[in-house]
């Protein structure tokens, strides 16, 4: 059974390292930005956001076909600041829950069945800087658990260019991230570009900040 433990983590890992740096909210149909374009420089503080987990994109590092993730009360705090020299910096903190749904073929491997109770105790025992405590029910057979995802605070620094509607911003060890965004009056709008680790990831939605 440990490879399905360890499928789970290695899960919750991954959408950590997909966001990081970037937004989130609860799952479950999240609309994009337009890429209208606009200028960014100005400390924005987020206000609102809401980021969706295809499940499907993410499950590479699930043993178990059929697995499922979504994401419940996950959001984003904090600020982004672009300076008028393209430099741009970021401060945020995400937290939630992630909920992971296991159908029943997922909880027997070589002739060993475990019930939720099972599953829940061992994953609490592998409660790591990821995720803080996890909780599983019975769900059609099968079982569904709740990761409490660890509060995790990232702050960047980094240049930036703007384009046709998609902001790229490359962090300090050179990597480039692409989000479509939109500025109308105070507000920005970022969403995860074709371009972005994110989108790769399976993620899709969007994060609002107001200028401060």
């Amino acid at each position: 059974m440990r490879n399905l433990f360890v499928g789970l983590i290695g899960l919750s890992a991954l959408y950590l390292t997909a966001c990081g740096g970037s937004d989130s909210d609860s799952g479950g149909g999240c609309g994009t930005a337009s890429a209208c374009g606009g200028d960014v420089v100005g400390t924005w503080q987020v206000s609102s956001s809401c980021l969706s987990v295809e499940g499907s994109a993410m499950m590479g590092t699930m043993s178990c076909p059929g697995a499922t993730t979504s994401t419940s009360g996950t959001k984003i705090t904090g600020t982004m600041t672009y300076n008028a020299d393209k430099s741009y910096s970021s401060n945020l903190t995400m937290s939630g829950n992630m909920v992971v749904t296991l159908p029943a073929s997922c909880l027997t491997q070589q002739g060993v069945t475990i019930t939720c109770a099972q599953l829940q105790q061992a994953l609490s025992g592998t409660a790591n800087a990821t995720f803080s405590s996890a909780t599983c029910t019975d769900s059609g057979g099968g079982c569904a658990c709740t990761l409490a995802l660890t509060a995790l605070t990232s702050s960047e620094t980094g240049t930036y260019s703007t384009a046709a509607g998609v902001l790229t911003q490359t962090d300090s060890s050179g990597a480039p991230n692409d989000s479509n965004y939109c500025v109308q009056g105070s507000k920005l709008t970022l969403s995860p570009g074709a371009g972005s680790s994110a989108m790769s990831n399976g993620l899709t939605g969007s994060m609002v900040l107001a200028k401060q």
